[in-house]
């Protein structure tokens, strides 16, 4: 009896803690980014559940996070003037930065990141679209820029920058332009790794170090260029680093930008775990090819798409690529 009455007491104290957990889960839904319109981001270890300081920008690597954490110590406010843009005319977008007293954060309070204090990742809804802008400081905590929206629709911005000791943030908000439909236009992907893309007069391949992409694994992907049957040996830097690398999962939740190195170079292995507020970048070669390396650890299975962006002729190549994300 005596046994039977502790399994009782037992069994009612794992009752209450459950439902307090519960109550926990549904308390802490409710404190996510209202621009952003997602959950707050879980973590594997919860005494890492604070904001990050990635080198590998967005997801977190091995024991890292399982969502892309949006919103951080500062207070950041998006205006576009005109409120709906038009297609193909261009919009003033308008980030204004304040930290936890109120006061403007000015550009001497931003880590400058690949030449930039910010960059913002511009991607229509069904991830067609893709564009890389860097915000500048204007005076009182307000950073502009200008952006032009292909067609009607849908769209996304991704806003990353770091404060001056190296805090990592991303924003993630909403944009329509006048005359888009109530619904998004969701993402429609199909894997293309392995398969050639045709892109500038380019060839371009983008190969895994593996057959079959895995969530929580690391994966290091190749790019390699060539024209007209030959490999490309000039190849050149985008922005501080020999490319810029952006993945974003086919439901746009799921937000990362890192960088590639040239084969075995410094950046071509995983960053999640590098600080950036204590980074040296390598300076990367004026030339560089046929090929490119960077790897990623997905926390979710899905479909993603990933964008490479790096010189060549003087001008900025961006190639797209698919990638389906097993469990």
């Amino acid at each position: 009896m005596l046994q039977s009455g502790v399994m009782q007491v037992l069994s009612r104290a794992a009752l209450r803690r459950s439902l307090l957990l519960a109550l926990l889960v549904i308390t802490m839904a409710g404190c996510g980014n209202p621009l952003a319109g997602i959950p707050p981001t879980p973590s594997v270890d919860p005494l890492a559940s604070g904001v990050s300081n990635n080198h590998q920008h967005g997801e977190g690597g091995p024991g890292g996070r399982l969502m892309t954490k949006y919103g951080g110590p500062l207070t950041s406010t998006i205006v576009a003037q005109p409120e709906k843009p038009e297609p193909l005319k261009p919009a003033l977008i308008t980030y204004r930065l304040n930290d936890a007293t109120g006061d403007p954060v000015t550009a001497d309070k931003l880590a400058i990141t690949h030449e930039k204090p910010m960059h913002l990742i511009v991607v229509s809804s069904d991830l067609n679209h893709f564009a890389h802008l860097h915000p500048a400081h204007q005076a009182e905590g307000r950073y502009t820029v200008d952006a032009t929206l292909p067609e009607e629709g849908q769209y996304l911005l991704f806003n990353e920058f770091f404060t001056a000791d190296g805090t990592m943030q991303i924003e993630r908000n909403e944009l329509a332009t006048s005359g888009a439909p109530a619904e998004d236009k969701a993402a429609a992907l199909t894997p293309d790794l392995d398969i050639p893309h045709e892109v500038n007069g380019l060839s371009i391949v983008l190969a895994p170090n593996v057959q079959k992409v895995r969530r929580r694994a690391p994966v290091t992907f190749t790019l390699t260029a060539s024209k007209g049957g030959q490999p490309i040996t000039d190849l050149e830097p985008y922005l501080g680093a020999p490319c810029h690398v952006v993945i974003i999962s086919a439901d746009t939740k799921q937000f990362a930008h890192t960088h590639g190195d040239i084969p075995g170079g410094a950046m071509s292995h995983d960053m999640s775990s590098t600080n950036m507020a204590g980074m040296v970048m390598p300076t990367p070669p004026a030339r560089f090819g046929p090929s490119l390396q960077f790897t990623h650890t997905f926390m979710q299975a899905g479909m993603y798409r990933v964008w490479v962006q790096f010189g060549y002729g003087g001008e900025v190549i961006t190639t797209a690529h698919n990638v389906q994300v097993l469990k």
